[in-house]
């Protein structure tokens, strides 16, 4: 009885194990917020006020991608995950 466990544990010994999951490295890492416009002179036009808030609305805007497309990366890794 124990030859055929001391075999059995042999043979299990020689199994292979399975290849390791290689991540890329894109999935790692999440892309960098772009940063906050520079805020107006302190004596400021009507015009360079607009031009504020278009900046600012566009700097909104990547950061919605750069959020859309980590949380895109992070499902990624979920998945391979729970393969």
């Amino acid at each position: 009885m124990i030859r055929v466990l001391l075999v059995a544990l042999t043979v299990a010994g020689c199994a292979q194990t399975p290849a390791p999951i290689s991540v890329g490295a894109d999935l790692l890492t999440c892309p960098d917020a772009p940063p906050p416009p520079a805020a107006p002179p302190r004596i400021r036009t009507a015009a360079q006020l607009a031009q504020f808030a278009v900046d600012l609305e566009v700097a909104r805007e990547k950061t919605r991608d750069a959020l859309v497309e980590c949380d895109r990366r992070r499902d990624a890794l979920v998945r391979m995950i729970e393969r």
